[in-house]
């Protein structure tokens, strides 16, 4: 059963203390609580009751709410951005996006080991009171160095098989580099079977003279079977299609959407072994947005793009990027154009994991 701990001004202190370190079947006392501290590397903290004396009735209230805290990878919400805040305190630098993404799970992980947890890169109780009253400090020096490596360019090849849209899926490069993903992880399904069964699309329609089509970031716009009538879509549809796949296989993996990732963010996902599906253009050339449609549901003018593609990157070479390209296979390309290109089609990006 939980306790609920009511506390005056006068006794607020002493109970905090015994509330915040005392185990559930003994206390200590405050004498005994005043000759702890924490060593970290060269560093002394400050005993931990004394970020509590400084406010009690503050540090109470927050850590009853917080009684039930669990929060892992790829969680998302205002809960991880208040663990992202606490961590950047000690030097992590993590984005502050709400998202429980790979870098702030292994900031976790260097976090516990310095405080000496459980290295699960999960929040639980105990891992949010450390970052709540340990004192801010350079705690992730070394963690920031070893990340700066990670996000710098390596020498790094993952073996995706290759898998080529064509013939037929003529239009369907986007849920064609998702099945290459697929496939690399185990999962024996086809193309087309992703395309006809799991992909969101939706068909173009025609009236008074004018083409009407979905929003590319909720559905597929058209069809990707059909040369003339299939166009593109975004990240979303693609992420709904490839979890729709998995859950009916009773995984666990996931698809991840993670478009905004910047370039060094993409690097390290890289190197850290995750084949990335990417959206760039034909030819590296700057997106072109020579069409058009009405959407469907609002009548909004929608400008398109015409040379949309998308490849997966699963590699670096010199300063060359390697890339499964669905309608010709494995190449390399110049790295700072890739990237360029990727930046300017909007950071379009998914990860299985």
């Amino acid at each position: 059963m939980k306790k609920r701990i009511i506390v005056t001004t006068s006794v607020g202190l002493v109970l905090v203390l015994l509330f915040l370190n005392a185990p559930k079947d003994e206390a200590k006392t405050v004498n005994e609580y005043d000759e702890e501290s924490l060593q970290i590397g060269n560093q002394h903290l400050r005993q931990e009751e004394i970020a509590v004396k400084e406010r009690p009735d503050e540090l109470l209230e927050k850590f009853v709410l917080r009684e039930e805290i669990e929060l892992k990878l790829w969680d998302e919400g205002e809960e991880v951005e208040e663990i992202q805040t606490l961590l950047n305190k000690f030097g992590y630098s993590i984005e502050e996006n709400g998202v429980f993404g790979l870098q702030m799970k292994e900031a976790v992980e260097d976090f516990q080991t310095n405080l000496s947890l459980d290295a699960t890169g999960s929040i639980d109780y105990a891992t949010y009171k450390k970052l709540v009253i340990t004192e801010s400090s350079n705690l992730a020096d070394d963690y920031i160095v070893s990340l700066q490596n990670k996000r710098t360019m390596q020498e790094t090849f993952i073996p995706i098989p290759t898998l080529i849209q064509t013939p037929e899926l003529p239009n369907g490069c986007e849920i064609t580099s998702l099945t290459t993903i697929l496939n690399y992880y185990g999962y024996d399904v086809s193309k087309t079977v992703m395309s006809d069964h799991y992909l969101p699309k939706k068909p173009f329609t025609y009236k008074d003279g004018k083409r009407f089509g979905t929003n590319p970031h909720e559905y597929y716009a058209g069809e990707p079977r059909s040369q003339h009538g299939g166009w593109y879509s975004f990240a979303p549809p693609i992420v709904e299609a490839g979890n729709m796949y998995l859950e009916e296989q009773g995984s666990t993996m996931r698809t991840i959407d993670i478009t905004g990732s910047s370039k060094e963010d993409i690097i390290y996902y890289v190197n850290e072994g995750f084949p990335i599906v990417i959206w760039t253009t034909l030819d590296l050339s700057p997106p072109r947005m020579n069409s058009h449609w009405y959407l469907q549901d609002s009548g909004q003018y929608y400008e398109a793009q015409t040379n949309l593609h998308v490849v997966v990157l699963n590699g670096f070479t010199d300063d060359k990027v390697h890339v499964m390209n669905p309608l010709i296979g494995q190449v390399t390309y110049d790295a700072e154009a890739f990237f360029r290109v990727y930046e300017q089609m909007g950071q379009h990006a998914i990860i299985v994991n």
